[in-house]
């Protein structure tokens, strides 16, 4: 029958053949992914660091890079700071040293004015000057030393008393040189230590509203002046003239007079501590009631410097007479003990009532008429 006969194969043209071959192998090619380009170098260490196994291993490892991070910033932030505060100190350094050296010549050319107040301001300004730069205290003690020796001029002698006193402006010369701060070891500049009045002509003056501290007045010219109750520590008098000059109750510290002359002069009840007169010419000079204050003995070298800090009892070394000329000189009621009078001409010297226990008299020459009585 008709109805049961197998249909043949339906025949499928080539053309839908073809284009469903072709839509299957589409499906197979398999695509092909471009390669990358490689990082560059920087990010490849970043990249490193960054996968390090430590950074993993929890909050500590997180801490620990924070606070180094904020160390570093802090060291940098210190640094950075304490260049800018160096810039600035040097800065200032150079403003404020612009600053002394203005005031030092405005100061110097104020010495220069012929009004006396001008004068005596651009003293005090140095003296102030001196004391705001250590560095240029030397050439300030210099300076005030050199006006007082070109401006002292030697007064007429005259019997007339009193006598005519220190110029005003050398006087307050005088004055900031005496009160110095003295601080300064010996071993500093000399100049620092001893101010330079050498040679000055200050004979028959009126010291006494001064006093004289670390200052070298040697070979200077001090005759007939009047330097009663005169404060006198570290003062170099060597080789100079205080012929006649009244010295009464004067303190005399560490004082150096060798070779000078105090021919006449009255040191009645004079201090003399720590003192060399040797060589000295002290012919009929009244050294009544002179005295050595107590303390332990020192070396007994008179010292070019004394610090006004100490005590006078520090200094109180007892007199050095060695080959004075002591002849008609007075001693009377003397006290000073430890005395050195070895090699002094002694002709006609008095030393009633003087205690001069321990003193040496080694070789002392030309004892005739010298008087003892009631010595010790």
């Amino acid at each position: 029958m008709s109805g049961d006969r197998p249909q043949p194969p339906r025949r499928v043209p080539a053309s839908a053949i073809s284009a469903r071959a072709l839509r299957s192998s589409r499906l197979r090619v398999p695509t092909s992914t471009p390669t990358p380009p490689e990082p560059p170098c920087w990010q490849r260490v970043l990249l490193r660091v960054g996968s390090w196994a430590g950074w993993g291993k929890g909050a500590k490892a997180v801490a620990l890079t924070a606070s180094l991070g904020t160390a570093a910033a802090a060291v940098a932030a210190v640094y950075i700071t304490n260049q800018t505060l160096d810039a600035t100190r040097q800065q200032n350094a150079v403003t404020e040293q612009g600053q002394y050296t203005d005031r030092f010549g405005r100061a110097v050319e104020q010495l220069g004015s012929e009004k006396a107040d001008i004068r005596l301001g651009g003293i005090y300004a140095l003296e102030r000057l001196a004391r705001d730069s250590p560095r240029d205290a030397g050439t300030i003690t210099n300076i005030l030393g050199g006006f007082i020796r070109n401006n002292a001029r030697c007064s007429t002698p005259s019997s007339e008393t009193p006598k005519p006193l220190l110029p005003t402006d050398l006087g307050a010369a005088l004055t900031v040189l005496t009160r110095r701060p003295a601080s300064d070891p010996p071993s500093r500049d000399p100049s620092v230590v001893q101010a330079d009045l050498k040679g000055s002509c200050l004979a028959h003056l009126d010291f006494r509203l001064y006093d004289l501290a670390n200052v070298d007045l040697s070979e200077a010219n001090l005759s007939d002046a009047n330097l009663y109750g005169v404060y006198m520590a570290g003062v170099s008098l060597t080789g100079s003239n205080l012929a006649g000059a009244r010295l009464t109750n004067s303190v005399w510290l560490g004082t150096n007079i060798t070779s000078g002359n105090l021919s006449d002069a009255n040191l009645t009840g004079a201090a003399l501590n720590n003192t060399i007169f040797a060589g000295t010419n002290l012919r009929r000079a009244v050294l009544d009631q002179t005295r050595k204050d107590e303390a332990t003995p020192r070396p007994t070298s008179a010292s070019s410097y004394i610090d006004l800090n100490q005590s006078i009892k520090t200094y109180a070394v007892a007199p050095d007479f060695y080959a004075a000329d002591l002849t008609a000189a007075s001693f009377r009621y003397a006290n000073l003990p430890l005395t050195t009078f070895t090699g002094a001409t002694l002709d006609h010297a008095d030393f009633t009532g003087a205690q001069l226990p321990d003193a040496t008299f080694t070789a002392a020459k030309s004892l005739a008429g010298t008087t003892f009585n009631q010595a010790a």
